[in-house]
This record gives C-alpha cells, sequence and structure tokens, in this order.
C-alpha cells in the first residue's frame, strides 16, 4: 500500500526552513497545502476526476 498525500513539514520533506518557515505556526503550512488541493493545483497530488482512470487517461464506455 502507498500513500497519496504527505504533510509537507518545511525542512524535512518540503523545501523550506523548519523552525523559520513551520515551528512558530504548522497551520499556516497545512492551510497552504490545503488550499492548493482544493484549487487543483497542488504538486504533489493527483485525485482522480470523474471520467479518469489510475492511468489519468479518459476511461471508455462500453
Amino acid at each position: 500500500l502507498t500513500e497519496d498525500w504527505r504533510p509537507e513539514i518545511p525542512g524535512l520533506n518540503a523545501p523550506g526552513d523548519y523552525m523559520a518557515d513551520y515551528a512558530p505556526n504548522p497551520w499556516k503550512t497545512v492551510k497552504g497545502v490545503i488550499d492548493r488541493v482544493l484549487a487543483g493545483n497542488y504538486d504533489h497530488f493527483y485525485p482522480l476526476t470523474s471520467g479518469q482512470n489510475a492511468a489519468g487517461t479518459k476511461a471508455t464506455e462500453h
């Protein structure tokens, strides 16, 4: 099993500095990721949309 999403933590698994960019306000980072996911422009998460299969191609109807 694989994970579809892992939280971004600057300085650990994302660009940035943990103490400067994350530790003072973790919600700022988490909210930014959530906003990008909901807007459909998060770089590391590709939820399937209606009519697509796991390969990202349009499904055919039979």
